[in-house]
């Protein structure tokens, strides 16, 4: 949670029309950047390819519709 306070500060300094890009801002960029991605990456893994994601996934879609995944055996 702290981060998010010097990510703020640092994007709205970048984001200013006379800003000039210094490290901070373009490290900050890319971190978020990074962080989007992962989030983007996980997201799709936990939908697969189907249209909406269940109210609460707690597998990974993708890898069973691909059979890299089988379901386990049904409690008796």
């Amino acid at each position: 949670m702290a981060a998010f306070i010097p990510a703020g500060v640092f994007l709205l300094f970048a984001l200013s029309p006379e800003a000039v890009f210094g490290w901070p801002s373009k490290l900050v960029l890319a971190a978020v950047g990074v962080i989007i991605l992962a989030n983007g990456v996980a997201v799709f893994f936990e939908e697969g390819l189907h249209w909406s994601l269940s109210d609460d996934p707690n597998r990974y879609q993708l890898l069973y519709d691909l059979g890299l995944r089988t379901a386990p055996p049904a409690r008796p």
